[in-house]
This record gives C-alpha cells, structure tokens and sequence, in this order.
C-alpha cells in the first residue's frame, strides 16, 4: 500500500508539472490577445513571436502575429506569416479567410481599386480610390475677386 501512494504521489506531481506549462501557455495567448484589444499591438506582437519561439509550427500563433503585424501596418510580413499558418493548417477556414481578405486589401491598394461597398462613383471603370491631387491654390489676386 505504502508504494502504490508513492506511485500515487509521482503521477500526480508529473500531471501537476504538465499542466503547469499548459496554463502559463493559456495566460501568456490570453494576455496578448488582452494588449491586442487595448490596442497594445506591439507587445501583443512581442508575446505572439515569444510563444512561436516555443513553437514554431503553431498556425493560430502564426494568425496571431500576422493579425498583431497587419494592425501595425506591416502588412507584406503579416501576408508571409498567414501564408505559412495556411500551409501549416490547410483546414483552417479562419485563417484561410483573413489571407484572403489581407491579399484582396493589398491587391486593391497597389492597383487602387475601390473595395466592395465603397461609394458608386469609385466602383466605376478606372475610378480612383484615392482622388487626385487638388489643384494649386489660385494667385492671391485671384482669390481676392481680382482686386490685387
């Protein structure tokens, strides 16, 4: 009896020490996603790299940093990350669409296309997302009803 509580002992100190890991990995995913919502979105990219350190083979790590990289404007890096999340995880729908949706936000701003939605008159053939530049500002006599 006296070694089956030993062995007792044992197991539950290994689940113990497992469980401990899995649940800093849990605190470390819930408080980048917290700094993310506050808008914290370069320690929420410091936390997402740190966990791919761990594991670099982790799809929903790899979203995460690509969403985190793409709130910081660096959007061809977020588009390198959700494509090897995509390859890593080819059944995920979630991560497929937020590549898709990068791409077609990317594509629309080098070729300057209006998104769907956006206002008729920038859906027509050849309108630009972005309107010209204004026209130089008239003379100061111009301006003044021609009274110099």
């Amino acid at each position: 009896m006296h070694r089956s509580l030993r062995a007792l002992g044992a197991v539950m100190l290994g689940i113990s020490a497992m469980a401990g890991p899995s649940l800093t990995v849990a605190q470390d995913a819930a408080l980048a996603r917290e700094q993310f919502a506050q808008g914290e979105h370069d320690a929420a990219a410091a936390a997402w790299e740190a966990r791919l350190e761990v594991n670099p083979f982790d799809p929903a790590d790899l979203n995460n940093l690509a969403v985190a990289k793409a709130a910081r404007g660096d959007y061809q890096a977020a588009r390198e990350l959700l494509q090897r999340a995509v390859r890593l995880a080819p059944g995920r729908e979630d991560i497929a669409a937020n590549l898709a949706r990068l791409t077609d936000w990317m594509d629309r701003q080098r070729d300057g296309i209006a998104p769907p939605g956006a206002h008729p008159a920038l859906q027509q053939p050849g309108a630009r997302v972005v309107p010209p530049e204004p026209p130089a500002p008239w003379p100061r006599r111009a301006a003044a009803g021609g009274r110099g």
